[in-house]
């Protein structure tokens, strides 16, 4: 996982998954914190927004 903005990788975030895929549990943690992200092969990149990502269901 990278952080492309040091103020996300500051963000204190605690969270425990049990069955949730990858994908579902960014999802769950971007209703608490403005980032979004994006996957190139194995590497995750999360990106800090200025507004609230829209979540597709």
């Amino acid at each position: 996982m990278v952080f492309a903005d040091e103020k996300l990788k500051q963000e204190p975030l605690t969270a425990t998954f049990k069955k949730e895929t990858l994908q579902e549990a960014l999802l769950a943690l971007q209703l608490t914190t403005r980032f979004n992200y994006k996957t190139d092969n194995d590497t995750i990149t999360l990106l800090k927004t200025k507004n609230y990502v829209k979540i597709k269901r």
